[in-house]
């Protein structure tokens, strides 16, 4: 019926579309009789392309350089014979074509960046063999400098190979995303996605180029306070810092000073002028007071402010300025066993599969005095650590292994230098709290028992959104905190109570300060035991709106506690298709955090499963990484 509606002028002008693609298809036809050959040509070579990038892939993870090189080579030239043969008569015509010109173009900026991005990694790795240098450069010997000049070395071929493509990149994304042909529409989403991925390796090799001889003292003597976490009394960072030791480095040599507790480091040395911001100040003073000075140095959850804290009582705490922060936990030290293997150490010898147990549980039994105790974890950091930089270990697992804690949070940096401090932000290795963005949620504890507890814990958290059509949202946030704690047979110290003069405070009790961060938020309320009737209260952290109560779970029981909020701006609404990305951070902990996320669609829309499959809401659950981020699609109804 709606064809028969049509006004004789809508008429003529559908005639005329369907008279030009009658032309334009049968120009088609003419040239695929031609041209079939150059076109199956093309497509072959691209095929053998592909496989030699590939295997350049493998060799250069293997370290084969040599092998590397000469695939990439044989992948440009067949990339190239690709292009020549879609750029030649009649094929090359095709592309002045209506409709069917943007697939011919795509096809060819498909082959061009092909070739050209195989040529830029050609180059790059004939530079870096011409150097002498391999990923052995990154071998962080600290006995010698030769890794500090090999490394020197490949700074601007990693430049050079970074500018070629992106400047590849910008040129293919010049043509038409979609095409008649689906399958060169899914090579060049591909091709895309890889050169992403590529660019976004040598970016992190540039940054690691750049930053490693300025921490290493390529231009001075750089030296770090180190300190020790122990999560087994939890703080927002990871756990209490209860040791610390100092990194030297110059001239690409290192050397690590003894591990010792942080009780010997004066106190009350927070305020105006040490206070990273007067918003710290306030939600932290009190937490300083004393010898909370370095017992709870660690406070807040944005490592960069705990960082500037700490470097601000150098001064007066240690008698002279530090370069940058270091501070590492027990998993990190588990991760870097698998590498080196067995280390003995003052504690015994140390192994991946037991030392959590070991330096947690066990060492602290070792030792009488409470400071004593603190520093098992510094022995454990500083004897392992010095193994792992040194160790013959190949450079490739090294890296990956730094990788890995790096990305759990079990291990963060934090330098003076503006710009150094900038390179190491986009290595990911800063500890930054989550941006304050609608959808972003932590939810941060503080163990206030004065007790190892946390070992002994887990928590859970489950949250809830219901989405408004205008883009807005409400939702609630519940975190449980999980105590399994026995209440007989462990030290005192480990268990509790060990907060002298107050009796609410009972054996295996885990008492936290547990703060919700939500990003630009408004909550509307809060449900939980208030068991020690400390109340609820609010404030602020870079730019997050923070609940916080003080809870207690028994021994061998659990709390939860329910924050209701609503969020403004948390989803674009103004198409037919929308996008939520809620987010969900955490503090390292010893045992897995678990999570359940539950979406409800607004009014007119449904969600989008990852099956296609549309639905009204959607359960999400498992357990948690560092940052886990969530992207829940949404289309209109009908």
């Amino acid at each position: 019926m709606a064809a028969m509606s049509r006004t004789p002028r809508r008429r003529r002008r559908w005639l005329g579309a369907v008279a030009a693609v009658s032309v334009v298809v049968a120009g088609l036809v003419f040239v695929g009789l031609v041209a079939f050959r150059d076109g199956r040509a093309a497509e072959a070579a691209l095929t053998r392309s592909r496989g030699h990038i590939q295997q350049a892939s493998q060799a250069a993870r293997a370290g084969d350089i040599e092998g590397a090189v000469s695939q990439l080579q044989s992948g440009a030239e067949e990339a190239e014979v690709a292009r020549e043969s879609l750029t030649r008569q009649p094929l090359s015509a095709v592309q002045a074509m209506p409709f069917v010109g943007a697939t011919a173009r795509k096809a060819v900026a498909v082959a061009d960046t092909a070739a050209r991005s195989a040529r830029a990694g050609e180059q790059l790795l004939v530079a870096v063999n011409d150097s002498g240098s391999d990923l052995a450069a990154l071998s962080l010997d600290l006995e010698s400098p030769v890794w500090l000049d090999q490394l020197t070395e490949v700074q601007r071929p990693l430049g050079d190979a970074l500018t070629e493509l992106r400047e590849i990149r910008v040129s293919f994304v010049q043509v038409p995303e979609h095409t008649m042909i689906d399958r060169i529409d899914a090579a060049g989403e591909q091709l895309l996605d890889e050169l992403d991925q590529i660019i976004d390796l040598l970016e992190t090799g540039a940054d690691l180029a750049g930053v490693l001889p300025v921490l290493f003292g390529e231009d001075g003597t750089q030296r770090y306070f180190v300190g020790a976490q122990n999560p087994a009394e939890q703080r927002p960072l990871g756990g209490i810092m209860g040791a610390y030791g100092f990194l030297t480095a110059i001239n690409g040599r290192a050397s690590l000073s003894q591990f010792i507790s942080v009780s010997t480091l004066p106190g009350d040395l927070l305020d105006g002028d040490t206070a990273p911001s007067e918003e710290f100040l306030d939600r932290y003073g009190t937490a300083y007071l004393g010898r909370g000075s370095w017992s709870n140095v660690n406070s807040s959850p944005d490592f960069p402010s705990v960082a500037t804290v700490i470097e601000s009582f150098a001064p007066e705490a240690i008698g002279q300025d530090i370069d940058g922060v270091i501070v590492l936990d027990p998993f990190a030290i588990q991760t870097f066993l698998r590498v080196t293997g067995p280390v003995d150490t003052e504690l015994g010898t140390l192994r991946a599969d037991t030392v959590i147990d070991q330096v947690i549980r066990n060492a602290p039994e070792q030792f009488d005095s409470q400071g004593d105790r603190k520093a098992a974890i510094g022995i454990a950091a500083e004897t392992v650590l010095e193994a792992f930089l040194t160790s013959d270990a190949d450079p490739r697992t090294r890296f990956g292994a730094l990788a890995e804690v790096v990305g759990d949070g079990h291990l963060v940096v934090h330098h003076t230098n503006p710009d150094v401090q900038e390179s190491l932000s986009r290595l990911g290795v800063t500890g930054e709290l989550l941006p304050a963005e609608p959808g972003n949620f932590a939810a941060i504890a503080f163990n206030t028992s004065q007790s190892h507890v946390d070992y002994f814990t887990h928590q859970e958290l489950d949250l809830e959104l219901f989405l408004n059509p205008d883009g807005s949202g409400t939702g609630t946030m519940a975190v449980t905190i999980v105590n399994d704690a026995p209440t007989s047979g462990v030290p005192s110290y480990f268990i509790g109570p060990n907060v002298s003069g107050d009796n609410r405070f009972r054996t295996g009790d885990a008492v936290s300060l547990i703060s919700l961060y939500c990003g630009p938020c408004n909550f509307t309320g809060v449900r939980s035991p208030d068991a020690l009737e400390l109340g609820r209260w609010y404030d602020n952290e870079l730019g997050h709106r923070i609940a916080n109560t003080v809870e207690r779970a028994p021994a061998g029981d659990q709390v939860t506690v329910v924050h209701d909020f609503e969020l403004f701006d948390m989803w674009d609404a103004s198409g037919e298709t929308g996008s939520v990305s809620p987010t969900l951070w955490y503090q390292p902990t010893i045992n897995p955090t678990e999570y359940r996320l539950t979406v409800h669609a607004p009014l007119g829309w449904e969600l989008v499963n990852e099956d296609g499959a549309h639905t009204g809401s959607t359960t999400i659950d498992g357990v948690l990484t560092r940052t886990t981020p969530f992207d829940l699609r949404l289309v209109r109804n009908g």
